[in-house]
Formats: structure tokens, sequence, C-alpha cells
């Protein structure tokens, strides 16, 4: 069948790679069903796929294990992000950020939750960080910018 959609439409190969990778971690899945770095992979490819509850639902089988695992942490932050619940993004975020506080693209996701949820006043701090680690991260000078207009606007937001 994989073979079949590649003839028919060559620019399938991705999606096909993507299926056949998946499939293989299920079968090392099915060998090994409560490892923690393969049910984290398979959590990252629906993600990838926009299937983000069933992201959910193997980063979760991670957390009852560990409840600070980071690789499931910043899965559960990605699913809930791509399905628009700012609050599971911050709570899960705060547990993330105790484990890596550091960790550049974390912080740039809270800050555009708080700009999301019209706190900049929250959302200005990691901005800021983040584009002190990198310039050029996009959208968070647009992000920054937006909360700066509004806090001088005299509003204090926050």
């Amino acid at each position: 069948y994989f073979k079949a959609a590649v003839k028919s439409d060559p620019s399938q190969l991705r999606n096909v790679m993507k299926e056949i990778a998946l499939i293989d971690l299920y079968s090392k899945l099915d060998a090994d069903p409560e490892n923690p770095s393969l049910l984290n992979a398979v959590a990252q490819f629906y993600n990838i796929k926009n299937e983000f509850q069933r992201s959910l639902e193997y980063s979760f089988r991670v957390l009852e294990k560990d409840p600070l695992n980071k690789k499931a942490l910043q899965s559960i932050v990605f699913s809930y992000r791509g399905r628009g619940e700012p609050r599971e993004v911050l709570d899960y975020g705060n547990r993330y950020a105790m484990i890596d506080p550091d960790e550049i693209h974390l912080q740039y996701i809270l800050g555009e939750i708080y700009v999301k949820t019209l706190r900049c006043g929250k959302a200005v701090p990691y901005l800021q960080n983040v584009l002190q680690k990198d310039d050029t991260y996009r959208n968070a000078q647009f992000l920054l910018n937006g909360c700066l207009a509004h806090d001088s606007g005299g509003n204090g937001a926050g």
C-alpha cells in the first residue's frame, strides 16, 4: 500500500516514511509496553501528526510512573498548546519549568500563552529572556512589541 501511494503521488513519501516509523515504534512498544522512551516517542509522533489527544494518552502513561519526566511534560505542553487549552499549557509548562527553567522553547510558549490570555505583564519577562538568548526567535519580538505597546497605553496589563 505504501509503495502504491508513493508511486501514484511521490509527494506522499514523507507521510509514508512517518507511518513506517510509527509502525516500527508500535512493534517495539508491543515488546516493551511500559518503556518510557518508547511511550514518549509515540506521543511525539502523534503531536507531529496533530493528533493531540492520542499524544496525551501516551504522555500521561509516562507521567503515571515518573511525574517529572521531562519529555512527557514537553509533549503534554505541545499537545495542549495544539488543542488551544491555555490553562493546561500553563499548568504543565510550570511543572516542566521546574525541571528545565532555561529551555528557550518552553519560555517562548509560556510567553505566547500569557500574551494570548492578555497577561502581558507575565509574558514580557519570558519573551525578553527568549530574545536575550536568540534575538531571531520567530514571533518573539512581535509578541514583545505588542505587549510593550499595550502596557505603554497606560492600561497596566498584567
